[in-house]
């Protein structure tokens, strides 16, 4: 409603998945204000929800002749086929949906959302992810079980309630650093610190990790994960770096002022949160490309050039005790990454481990992870003579 579109349906479904039914003809793409239709956007809230069936049967009458948004990613492991299998998918089921797609190559910048409207939109992706390192940062040490998850939900909820109105991310964000900071008890002694990167999907989807995040926790472990934003700014990077590569004289001006509004915004984001997490700043995109240009070309266009470069951050920072990278079977970055961490954990001499998620209930990656965790302990304790 804030941009003009009218809610037609919000469903929440298997507790993953929004589905959020929007009027189309005041939309920004051309081509739905042209054929004034329905757009179908997808998004994945973790908020209990209505049944699935109940919601598949009411899609099949109600979801005629709509179309479906998804985000697609420029790189070998897809090749552009997620929205044409996707597309089958929904008219097998009895959709009769239409897919749009956009690719990172270009920043994601042919979908013409307009600048407010997609500025809006990832400083909402940002303010989560900040949230998110609050809870990371306070459940190990929370005073009261359960209150950290508690907190995260009610301000993921206030997040959620001022984007429907076009609010400001940072006031909210600013209470709850103050509540997890109440929540969390600051004189127990830290916890080994681990990084989590790889595929961006799997390491942010909880129900696609299993709850790795929880599992390492559980394994007496504190966790940062990649977030979000790294691969937004990333993707906005190659942008600006194309554009000067191929001399797209009436572009390079523009790249380089969106790209330094994305890093502006995401810096006023943490700045409201940072003194809760006492954990200084992150590297910056160039700094991580930095890294990983020793290894292979930041032009690679894929998560293994995020992945290597934040990965060898963390490991020179002595506030890690070790690395976790996560892919999905027969993933090619994943695995270009798994390849080169034994040499990483050799030369920094810290352990660097790669999990791999394929749907299969039973794996031997929490046996992985308690080995891992072990490791760091044993490595941790003085020497005797």
């Amino acid at each position: 409603p804030a941009h003009g579109l009218a809610v037609d349906f919000y469903y929440l479904v298997d507790d993953k998945i929004a589905l959020h039914f929007l009027e189309g003809k005041n939309f920004a793409l051309q081509q739905l204000r042209q054929e004034k239709k329905s757009l179908v956007a997808v998004n994945h809230l973790a908020k209990p929800g209505m049944h699935q069936q109940a919601v598949e049967r009411h899609l099949v009458k109600v979801a005629r002749d709509k179309h479906v948004f998804v985000l697609g990613l420029y790189k070998f492991g897809i090749m552009g086929k997620y929205a044409l299998e996707q597309d089958k998918a929904l008219r097998e089921l009895g959709y009769d949906a239409r897919v749009h797609t956009t690719i990172s190559n270009n920043a994601y910048r042919d979908i013409n959302f307009g600048p407010g409207l997609l500025r809006y939109g990832l400083g909402g992706v940002f303010a989560v992810d900040w949230l998110e390192r609050l809870l990371w940062r306070s459940r190990p040490y929370e005073k009261e079980r359960g209150s950290a998850e508690g907190l995260f939900n009610e301000y993921l909820q206030l997040l959620v309630t001022a984007a429907r109105s076009k609010k400001p991310f940072k006031p909210i964000l600013k209470q709850a650093a103050g509540a997890f900071s109440r929540a969390r008890n600051d004189s127990l002694p830290r916890k080994p610190l681990v990084g989590i990167n790889g595929e961006i999907f799997l390491r942010t989807n909880i129900f696609s990790n299993r709850g790795l995040v929880k599992d390492c926790e559980a394994a007496g472990l504190e966790v940062v994960v990649s977030p979000m934003s790294e691969w937004m700014q990333y993707t906005s990077f190659r942008n600006r770096e194309d554009n000067l590569r191929f001399k797209r004289l009436k572009k390079i001006p523009a790249s380089f002022v969106k790209h330094g509004i994305l890093k502006m915004d995401n810096e006023q984001l943490h700045a409201a949160v940072e003194d809760a997490l006492r954990d200084g700043n992150d590297p910056t995109i160039e700094e991580v490309l930095t890294r990983t240009r020793h290894y292979m070309s930041p032009r690679c266009g894929s998560e293994a050039v995020l992945s290597i470069g934040t990965g060898l951050e963390w490991m020179d920072n002595p506030r890690f005790a070790g690395v976790i990278s996560v892919m999905p079977h027969g993933c090619m970055p994943g695995g270009i990454v798994a390849a080169m961490a034994e040499k990483f954990a050799r030369d920094h001499q810290k352990p660097w481990i790669s999990l791999t998620y394929d749907g299969i209930m039973e794996t031997n990656n929490q046996t992985k992870i308690n080995n891992f965790a072990e490791i760091i302990r044993y490595c941790a304790r003085p020497l005797s003579i």
